[in-house]
């Protein structure tokens, strides 16, 4: 019984999306639709339960396919307040239709629960399960506009890229099975512990995993879908799969590089060592730095918004690799304090896209000229949320940075370091593009007036408000993302 305690947010949600579903089904012409109500009900609930589990303490349960921990109770909130902000989303979303909204919310609750699996599973069948279903329900949603052919495209090339990830995935994680015979990741941590992995097989499963998650994190050489996806896909998908896609790839990431690829240190605690003679740091900080640059690069050439912030996640995820390879708690405290400032950041950015595409009917940065006018606090707001993106004083978003290529210096990772540094810099000037286009020439615009919403302005503010108390209260969030880390269980 104890067991079940454990995953009560998943039950929650599972009933949440059962509830929309019978909803669905039964709902003869009413006037009143309860669906999204039952929805944030359901969440409101599920991350409750969510922010309780964090008293249970750490266990492994199921026979052992499930880590309850500090990784598991951190990203499990995460993931449930991802779906609760992208369901209060939807209310302002033109671009998809009320009547078709309740498939669009029973999607988004059945990535939660896959996401929520992913990032607490010990046993690699069931990781390579969740990430699958993370990704079937991930093609739905960004081909969800199935009028629109970018959506097409969009939906048809996540499908394909997947299709791959997962091919390599489970080749990587055969080896791994093969050598220890055995599925659960702290069992098979104590026998590569005892006999050493063979350097060459480690190597080729290594590269396998890691190049199929660089798929679902969005970084070399797998970054290639997110543009055309993300701009390709209704702009309300496009947020929750910018965000939460990638950061289930990162909970996965996490706890197998540091189960399966490196052991604590003995000297000190909050340190890790590479476990076994492959130099796999070196990769990762060779794919940060790709990944940094080519993202700028890209962001520099895009005439569309979308594109362009896709691209400059692109270089984010470079940034937060950089958490990683240093091996210490304060790497991975400041990688899962990016991400939080990612889920109000990125969620703002695509609301305020989302609106400005609804009144132009377009979201390339010429037809967004001189809206500054016609929508003030909208487009500060995304200047703003853009800063926090990007890591420019003073935003929140800096701290964060400060604090990865802090780490990074600090062990001796100058030049990805100096990378990191130019990155930031080539991203405000990709965009100051944007603002420059949003500011415009007042004399040459010519637009309908933009009627007043108090429901848009308040959810601006309910992004932006925790958005800065991340800033204010950055030492006491990096603190407990420090505590989420202690999650090996020997």
């Amino acid at each position: 019984m104890r067991e079940f305690i454990y995953i009560l947010p998943e039950a929650f949600l599972a009933l949440t999306l059962a509830f929309v579903v019978v909803g669905e089904i039964t709902y003869h012409g009413e006037k009143t639709r309860l669906i999204t109500l039952t929805a944030l009900l359901g969440l409101g609930s599920a991350l409750i339960q969510a922010l309780i589990s964090f008293g249970y303490g750490s266990a492994q349960i199921f026979a052992k396919t499930l880590s309850m921990d500090g990784l598991t109770f951190f990203f499990r909130s995460f993931f449930i307040l991802l779906a609760m902000i992208s369901v209060l989303a939807l209310s302002n979303s033109k671009e998809l239709a009320r009547s078709r909204r309740t498939e669009y919310i029973a999607l988004l609750l059945a990535a939660t629960i896959a996401m929520s699996f992913a990032a607490s599973s010990a046993d690699l069948l069931l990781t390579f399960l969740s990430l699958q279903l993370v990704n079937i329900v991930s093609f739905f949603l960004a081909g969800y506009g199935k009028r629109s052919e970018q959506a097409n495209e969009a939906g048809i090339k996540h499908m394909i890229f997947s299709a791959i990830s997962g091919g390599l995935l489970i080749y990587g994680m055969v080896i791994i099975f093969g050598f220890s015979r055995s599925l659960n990741i702290y069992e098979i941590h104590n026998i590569i512990f005892e006999t050493a992995l063979n350097q060459r097989a480690a190597a080729v499963s290594f590269t396998l995993i890691f190049v199929a998650l660089s798929f679902q994190i969005g970084a070399f050489p797998m970054y290639f879908w997110a543009p055309d996806v993300l701009n390709g896909a209704p702009t309300p998908a496009a947020s929750f799969l910018a965000v939460g896609s990638r950061v289930s790839g990162f909970a996965v990431l996490i706890r197998i590089i540091f189960t399966l690829f490196a052991q604590p240190a003995a000297e000190a605690s909050g340190r890790w060592q590479v476990m076994g003679a492959l130099n796999w740091p070196s990769v990762l900080a060779l794919v940060s730095g790709l990944s940094m640059l080519i993202g700028v690069f890209l962001a520099l050439r895009q005439v569309s918004a979308k594109r362009m912030i896709a691209c400059l996640l692109i270089s984010q995820t470079g940034a937060l690799l950089m958490g990683l390879l240093v091996l210490d708690w304060v790497g991975v405290a400041a990688l899962l304090y990016n991400l939080v400032v990612e889920l109000f950041a990125v969620s703002g950015i695509f609301y305020i896209l989302s609106f400005l595409i609804n009144e132009v009917g377009s979201d390339r940065t010429t037809d967004l000229r001189g809206m500054l006018k016609w929508a003030a606090p909208e487009c500060i707001s995304l200047i703003l949320f853009i800063l926090c993106l990007i890591g420019v004083p003073p935003m929140p978003g800096f701290i964060g940075k400060f604090a990865l290529i802090g780490a990074a210096a600090g062990q001796g990772w100058t030049i990805l370091s100096a990378i990191a540094v130019v990155s930031m810099a080539i991203s405000t000037f990709a965009m100051s593009r944007l603002a420059f286009h949003l500011v415009g020439d007042f004399r040459s615009v010519s637009k309908n007036k933009i009627a007043f919403s108090f429901e848009r302005r308040s959810f601006m503010a309910l992004l932006l408000l925790p958005l800065l108390l991340t800033g204010v209260f950055a030492q006491q969030i990096l603190s407990w993302a420090a505590k989420s880390i202690v999650f090996i269980l020997w």
